[in-house]
């Protein structure tokens, strides 16, 4: 039986770290001693304590239960005090907090609340595939790139985005450059950068 799949498949390319594991994979059957600079996946063990307090917790029977939908409160709680430590931004652990299974999930999930078919996503390129991929692509919606480019810094010219762009956008993803050495780009920067885009609702 010849299964058919949703049309919206056919539109997401290869993962790129897929791609990039496949040749890995050849050079070290060829002898290549690699130093993987791809996903950033770990290479050193889990530690101790960690790996103790995560089986002290399964073993314990108050965990066997479905958990909360939106996260435990004292979770929430804790997410709104790190953001305030770390960034100084306040966030209202009750409806601005939210537990989900990681970052690529949450992403890609988020078209579903903010993104209609044939609507527009603005992404960084180079960025996270899972914006264009998956939040994207999986809305019916198309991928407009910004390109970031080393005159700008490493950051999206939101001048150049055209305005009928501008005007089908209903999310806009923004990241600085990683890899190999860290950008960061400051408050100032991006104020820059966003002068315009109070011209579009």
């Amino acid at each position: 039986m010849k299964v058919e799949y949703a049309a919206r498949l056919d539109r997401i390319p290869r993962y790129i770290f897929a791609e990039l594991d496949v040749l890995k994979q050849e050079q070290k059957r060829k002898g290549t001693d690699i130093i993987s600079l791809a996903i950033g996946d770990p290479d050193i063990h889990t530690p101790r304590f960690i790996l103790d307090a995560l089986a002290k917790e399964a073993a314990d029977p108050k965990n066997h239960n479905y958990p909360s939908y939106a996260g435990e409160g004292f979770y929430r709680e804790e997410v709104g005090a790190w953001m305030q430590r770390r960034f100084g931004a306040e966030v209202n652990p009750e409806n601005e907090a939210l537990a989900t299974i990681g970052s690529k999930e949450a992403i890609a999930n988020m078209g579903r609340a903010f993104v209609d078919s044939g609507d527009t996503v603005l992404c960084p390129d180079p960025g996270y595939p899972v914006y264009a991929n998956g939040t994207t692509i999986l809305s019916d919606a198309n991928a407009v790139k910004m390109p970031l480019l080393e005159q700008n810094n490493f950051l999206p010219d939101f001048e150049a985005i055209k305005k009928e762009d501008a005007k089908k956008a209903s999310l806009m993803f923004l990241n600085t450059r990683t890899t190999l050495l860290a950008l960061f780009a400051t408050g100032n920067s991006w104020r820059r950068r966003s002068g315009s885009a109070g011209s579009t609702e």
